[in-house]
């Protein structure tokens, strides 16, 4: 099915981001259980809001992606706290590493209830939930346009490669959503990707160690340096 509306690069604003109008389209289909094609950091991803398993299936349906957690995309380190367990090392990575390439992954606030809910319709066999706070203002822009965080799934062809081409990522979406019926979705179109794929980490909160589950732009290198002996200014706020 073709998108309900495209929104160009020639439809920025002049400091290059979404306007209001667009923004308030935008969240309008999220809310209605919708999904935004949108430019990523390194990548076309499709976005939604997790509402129920459903969207999760919807997705993986569409993108003919397997059973693979997702991710959830945040605006900013103030609305990632409503939904993880923060502590000093996952305060000194996403302050230092976002927005970037990097996603963190976290225990869940186990006392939030929608986090619960959340955890079950992401796919996460573990409890857990990886964190990201994009290097694309426009995927920042719109985790914030609802309260709620968003999915954001890679759009990859045919050969399982990641797709920056507008095109493309438009031709592999709207393939997926004639074959599954689906008509309420809508396009962004982006530039200037990065060239590799975004690190991944997980947070063992008993050690304090952060274990690399996937090599990418930021190294592991540059992890530990980032780090070390440093004292998060969200720890200067928590504990007066």
């Amino acid at each position: 099915m073709e998108p309900r509306f495209k929104i160009t690069l020639s439809d920025r604003t002049l400091g290059n981001g979404l306007s209001t109008f667009h923004l308030q389209q935008i969240r309008s289909i999220l809310l209605d259980r919708g999904m935004v094609l949108l430019p990523s950091d390194t990548c076309y991803a499709l976005a939604a809001i997790p509402g129920d398993k459903e969207v999760y299936k919807l997705i993986n349906k569409i993108l003919n992606r397997g059973k693979l957690p997702m991710s959830l995309a945040f605006p900013n380190f103030e609305r990632v706290q409503y939904y993880v367990k923060v502590n000093v090392i996952v305060a000194n990575l996403i302050e230092v590493f976002t927005p970037g390439p990097i996603t963190v992954v976290c225990k869940p606030l186990s006392e939030n209830v929608r986090e619960k809910k959340v955890k079950d319709v992401i796919n996460s066999t573990d409890g857990t939930i990886g964190v990201r706070i994009s290097d694309s203002h426009i995927e920042r822009e719109v985790a914030g346009c609802s309260f709620f965080p968003i999915t954001t799934a890679a759009v990859r062809d045919e050969n399982g490669n990641v797709v920056q081409d507008f095109n493309k990522a438009i031709e592999i979406v709207t393939n997926g959503t004639q074959k599954n019926k689906f008509t309420n979705w809508a396009v962004i179109e982006g530039n200037n990707f990065l060239s590799q794929h975004s690190t991944v980490v997980r947070v063992d909160y008993s050690s304090n160690e952060v274990i690399i589950l996937r090599k990418g732009l930021i190294t592991e290198q540059q992890i530990k340096k980032g780090i070390e002996n440093r004292f998060p200014q969200w720890a200067r706020e928590e504990w007066p």
